[in-house]
């Protein structure tokens, strides 16, 4: 009930002694417990406990008007087995990542920086007069991975040879910001959740939005046929509420789903 009064945003929960009475006034047998505040975060880092050699703490960001802002570190919350398979998912991470804006000078020296790839959810008090959380509690990742356990008998619709189509141009440009994720990085990500996503947009009409540029200003919804279309993204005809025929979008297959990274596809609408 707790759990759930903090993720709804409420100010607590009171709670009474189980024999005692109702009675009003003020008594030792009622209790009043805040709740605390809750939110996803961006995984933007970690640090090393040089006694326990595993995990101390994630540091954590959020994006502010495109960047990538730091917003303290989160050290509680989490057992030695959660720690070890957190540090598992966040090492792959390191390479090419940087440090997000607004970092102080001593955490810079202690963080090892990951690409932003991971987002958790976190409990807290408030916030610093510079933003920073106050008394985090880590609650879990946001993702596919540690907090949604998937079952091995999942039918797998992305196969090692759809994996061997990617393909992207300038695979290190970042989207959004120089803190923002790589066309690689979105790339590798489509063939992660693909398996969770596909069956929800195979055959159905769809429509992308697309940020060729990387720019926020520059991203567009794309509802119709375009230039360079992947083999097995189509269109097809079909008659809207008002009588009219339109010409949709369709994904009809993981190759062409896996190739929507190079033409900078960051969502998908059906």
């Amino acid at each position: 009930l707790y759990d759930q009064a903090s993720e709804l945003g409420l100010e607590g929960v009171v709670s009474k002694r189980a024999t005692a009475i109702y009675q009003s006034g003020r008594s030792k047998s009622w209790t009043k417990t805040k709740a605390l505040l809750s939110d996803d975060f961006v995984v933007a880092g970690f640090t090393i406990s040089d006694a326990a050699e595993g995990l101390a703490a994630l540091g954590m960001a959020e994006f502010e008007d495109g960047e990538l802002h730091y917003r303290g570190k989160v050290g509680t919350g989490f057992d030695a087995a959660t720690a070890g398979e957190l540090l598992a998912r966040l090492e792959p991470l390191r390479e090419g990542a940087t440090a997000p804006e607004g970092v102080p000078r001593e955490i810079m020296r202690e963080m090892n920086w990951v690409r932003p790839l991971l987002s958790a959810r976190i409990h807290y008090a408030n916030r610093t007069s510079d933003n920073a959380l106050r008394h985090g509690v880590f609650r879990g990742l946001r993702d596919v991975g540690l907090s949604t356990p998937v079952s091995s008998k999942r039918k797998r619709l992305i196969a090692e040879a759809d994996l061997a189509t990617i393909w992207v141009t300038n695979p290190t440009r970042r989207l959004f910001g120089k803190t923002g994720p790589t066309k690689l990085d979105i790339a590798v990500y489509y063939a992660l959740v693909g398996d969770f996503m596909l069956p929800h947009i195979l055959g159905r009409p769809v429509s992308l939005v697309r940020c060729p540029t990387g720019l926020p200003k520059d991203c567009f919804f794309q509802r119709h046929a375009f230039t360079g279309m992947p083999p097995s993204v189509v269109t097809f005809e079909a008659t809207n509420s008002e009588g009219e025929t339109k010409s949709y979008l369709s994904i009809e297959g993981a190759k062409g789903y896996l190739a929507l990274a190079q033409f900078g596809v960051v969502e998908f609408h059906t």
